[in-house]
């Protein structure tokens, strides 16, 4: 069960940090320096077919225009703008749920980073926490995905890692 949470909470989402990461804000605030970055963006579009842990996955349609970026696989369909913060949550008497994720490129725009964070709880389930950071960073026609999750089951135990890699090819454009 908490691993088709975990799956649906990815699904609906994307990544983030844990407990390591919780310093001070002002540490956290991005430096001033001018960086060199590379010239062309990577474009992410495309039909892409492969596995996860060598397990096979479902193909993922990517369409990458300007800092628009939609990722359909199966009947899902997720749409991000690069360098903003999608949020949302829902509270009600059966549960409440909580999102956040954030989508951008690295330093030499060349992968994309999606970090989230999610909480959820029902009348079924512990307050569950999730922290997930995903990278996608495209090499021709290989796009290669890795995935870090924290999680934590409320007071049931520790904060627990688990990981993930993904290798995409190209189909088609």
């Amino acid at each position: 069960m908490l691993k088709k949470i975990m799956v649906l909470s990815v699904a609906l989402t994307s990544s983030a940090w844990a407990l390591p990461w919780a310093t001070p804000m002002d540490t956290l605030k991005p430096q001033l320096t001018q960086k060199s970055q590379k010239s062309s963006l990577v474009n992410f579009s495309g039909l892409w077919t492969g596995s996860c842990d060598f397990v096979p996955a479902a193909d993922m349609t990517i369409k990458h225009e300007g800092n628009q970026v939609s990722i359909s696989y199966g009947t899902t369909e997720e749409k991000y703008v690069i360098g903003e913060m999608k949020s949302s949550s829902s509270a009600q008497a059966s549960g409440l749920q909580l999102d956040n994720t954030y989508v951008n490129l690295d330093s030499d725009r060349q992968a994309l980073i999606f970090v989230t964070s999610t909480s959820f709880k029902n009348s079924q389930i512990n307050f569950i926490s999730f922290f997930n950071k995903i990278t996608m960073v495209l090499d021709g026609d290989r796009l290669a995905i890795k995935a870090q999750y924290f999680h934590s089951d409320a007071n049931m135990g520790d904060v627990a890692e688990e990981g993930k890699s993904c290798v995409y090819r190209l189909k088609r454009n």
